[in-house]
């Protein structure tokens, strides 16, 4: 924790480097920054504050909140949807938080090549809802899709529950662009749908959960969206006959010759 003295000196730099509405320091801001979704403890509700919340807006902003943090040697949270249930975003140390929820523009939907590049704080139900104009998805449907943001969905390894078709946030990654902790900024490959050459350096960022960086900007493959809908609903007599059914089910000749055609 830093000491008031220290707490008002960088609140300064902070509000003179990257703009007075950026920095949060008064107790009432900060209280829901002492936790994610976590269910801790009543006795230890609100037990940890952060010393500083920082709402950067955009990869310049982070620059001068990690150099800053660099230079005082002071910890770093980066927050995305607050989703997180394992209370990894619970500030024990103090430290400042880096609230990316201001860093939520899409930058550019390249539709002709099923890509798209936002920042890190749009949520993945804002993404879909704006890629549904072009008739693409992102397909990314984790249970808190509503709140989770793109950034920290590739932070925490989202899973998503369209898994076996479309795979995870992991799987959908093109490249990403990273603050690393001296304040450089790292572009981990091109904004290409396939490449065989060159090391995979977005898959490091994948569940890291910030510790190597903090993610400025992310472009992603998409899906052309279904060109229909439907939902079926079987019932069976125990767990064992609907495993076996999915394990030993194949399409009907009708519609393999259908979608042959």
């Amino acid at each position: 924790m830093m000491d008031s003295s220290l707490q008002e000196e960088i609140t300064k730099i902070l509000v003179n480097r990257i703009g007075d509405g950026k920095v949060l320091w008064k107790k009432t801001d900060l209280t829901p920054y002492t936790r994610d979704s976590y269910n801790i403890r009543f006795d230890e509700d609100c037990k940890y504050f952060p010393d500083l919340v920082v709402l950067p807006e955009m990869t310049s902003d982070v620059q001068e909140i990690v150099r800053i943090a660099a230079k005082y040697k002071i910890p770093l949270i980066p927050k995305g949807g607050g989703s997180n249930r394992a209370g990894m975003l619970v500030p024990i140390h103090g430290g400042i938080i880096v609230d990316t929820i201001k860093m939520n523009r899409v930058i550019e939907v390249d539709a002709a090549n099923l890509s798209v590049t936002v920042q890190p704080g749009i949520t993945l139900k804002e993404l879909d809802e704006h890629l549904a104009r072009y008739g693409l998805a992102l397909n990314q449907e984790q249970g808190s899709i509503k709140v989770a943001t793109v950034g920290g969905s590739i932070s925490t390894s989202g899973f998503s529950r369209k898994y076996q078709k479309y795979g995870t946030i992991a799987n959908r990654i093109m490249s990403l662009e990273v603050v690393l902790a001296d304040g450089r900024v790292l572009r981990t490959g091109p904004k290409v749908l396939y490449t065989s050459t060159g090391y995979r350096l977005h898959q490091l960022f994948v569940g890291a959960e910030g510790t190597l960086g903090i993610i400025t900007e992310a472009t992603l493959r998409l899906e052309p969206l279904p060109e229909a809908k439907d939902a079926i609903l079987a019932f069976y007599n125990d767990f064992w006959a609907a495993r076996d059914a999915a394990v030993n089910y194949s399409p009907p000749k009708s519609l393999i010759l259908e979608e042959a055609s």
